[in-house]
């Protein structure tokens, strides 16, 4: 979930590493004191790390209250990652020809997003010739399986142009690049709400709370009364638990599913994406997100992102466990215990009324850091709980969780499954998208990828073994969107 952070903020911290006088720190200016006896930082005599606040509507001169803090992306899974949230973007994304998004290809023939202008000012490389793409998220350069799944879809894109084109001559660009964007938004959807959501959410959960997509014909969930928008408790607190997951370093996977090259680090990769170029890379680093094992959701975090995080070259990096505590004091986001009671759960009075969700130890270490059960910040009471047998979260996370991503669902009128706008898709085509998975994706936009499990976003097992991605393709039937002139 993207957050947007000011831009005008100086450097918040001094250049030695010290904190600057309250006094003279500029107003967006958030920073993040490390105490002396850091298990890392004190190595560095750092006593400062570096944040900057959320902008806010009070920055685009709103002075309706209460403040309301602003998001980089759009409220909807709308693949604004992909074609950008704003119309200029997606302008400067387009080719304009044939439907197709502009893309580099390279020597050997293989699409890739375009480069930026000037690589050395948005990447860390040394020269404009370096490769730092241009894509509708700006975070697309932060790490490889982030470029990786951005080349994914945009491959995915023009591939859909170039079949819509045979199935109908008479489609010109517009029309083309609308039908492809429209079919990219609905397979992220249907991705996200078919495979991704019952493995963090709860199988069980997702059905029974109307988060599941149909099997067959038309939702009627849709609401006109539900807001869309994005939680803050979401994006500044539940999501962010997911960093938990994050490893410390990337397989590069080969077709026999065995390391296919020397593993790679998260944090020596940031902002580097020209790796993934590398003869075979792409495909190594597809078959590993489908391959390598997850690290666990738990409450600890690996040491490429809790200290060495956008270290550049250098010895240290940024603390994005820390920025996300504070991501969360910076948005006004209630403490746990007001979550507590939001997600049903019991009002505790003390911290011995946490025992309920979390074990004595870490209520132990709580109650040395927080002067009372009121002061916990959401995040951390949320990650502390014990995990929900099934799921990836835990019950003060689930319950925002699943009210944020059925928001996406009942108040966006254009989600894919309704019938309820004039550009609906057909029963028929809408058969096609609930086969599409992300193993059609990966299968589809590899540049030789031969096999591959039902469901990538489960382990290989007996019961979700390779198969032929042919076979997988041959469910991708595009006849639906064939209109007779």
């Amino acid at each position: 979930m993207g957050i947007k952070l000011c831009s005008n903020a100086p450097d918040c911290c001094a250049s030695n590493g010290k904190l600057l006088p309250i006094e003279t720190l500029h107003p967006n200016c958030f920073p993040i004191p490390v105490p002396a006896n850091d298990h890392f930082y004190s190595r560095f005599g750092t006593a400062c790390l570096p944040a900057k606040r959320t902008v806010s509507s009070d920055d685009f001169g709103c002075t309706l209250k209460p403040q309301q803090k602003v998001i980089a992306t759009t409220h909807f899974l709308d693949a604004s990652l992909v074609y950008g949230a704003t119309g200029q973007t997606a302008g400067n994304l387009r080719s304009f020809r044939a439907g197709r998004m502009r893309a580099q290809i390279t020597r050997d023939g293989r699409m890739f997003m375009p480069n930026v202008n000037t690589p050395t000012q948005s990447c860390n490389v040394a020269t404009n010739t370096e490769v730092c793409y241009r894509s509708g998220d700006g975070r697309v350069n932060q790490h490889p399986d982030m470029a990786v799944s951005q080349v994914a879809l945009l491959r995915l894109h023009n591939f859909l142009v170039t079949e819509f084109a045979q199935l109908n001559p008479q489609w010109n660009d517009e029309i083309l690049y609308q039908e492809a964007r429209k079919f990219v938004i609905a397979i992220i959807q249907h991705i996200t709400y078919n495979e991704f959501l019952p493995i963090l959410l709860g199988e069980n959960y997702v059905r029974e709370n109307g988060i599941s997509p149909l099997k067959q014909g038309y939702s009627n969930l849709y609401n006109s009364n539900i807001n869309p928008s994005t939680l803050a408790s979401f994006a500044g607190g539940a999501f962010r638990s997911l960093h938990s997951l994050v490893p410390s370093v990337f397989n590069l996977v080969n077709e026999d599913r065995e390391n296919g090259g020397a593993p790679t680090r998260f944090s020596e990769w940031m902002n580097k994406p020209g790796i993934i170029q590398r003869p075979g890379n792409y495909d190594m680093f597809l078959r590993g997100i489908a391959t390598q094992p997850q690290q666990a959701q738990d409450i600890f975090f690996s040491e490429e992102i809790t200290d060495l995080l956008f270290r550049a070259n250098g010895p240290l990096g940024q603390d994005l466990v820390a920025k996300d505590i504070q991501r969360g004091r910076d948005m006004g986001i209630p403490s746990y215990n007001h979550f507590r009671t939001l997600c049903g759960l019991p009002k505790a009075t003390s911290f011995d009324d946490i025992r309920d969700v979390m074990d004595e130890e870490r209520i132990e270490r709580l109650a040395k850091i927080y002067p009372t059960v009121d002061d916990i910040d959401y995040l951390v009471g949320g990650m502390l709980e014990r995990i929900i047998p099934g799921t990836l979260t835990t019950p003060s996370f689930r319950c925002v969780l699943g009210e944020g991503f059925f928001r996406y669902k009942a108040g966006d009128r254009f989600f894919y499954e309704y019938d309820i706008s004039p550009g609906a898709f057909s029963p028929d085509q809408l058969s096609v998208i609930r086969r599409f998975s992300l193993s059609t994706l990966i299968c589809l936009t590899g540049d030789n990828i031969q096999t591959m499990q039902r469901n990538a976003f489960l382990q290989i097992n007996p019961g979700n073994a390779l198969i032929p991605c042919r076979q997988i393709l041959t469910e991708l039937d595009l006849a639906p969107w064939r209109f007779q002139s």
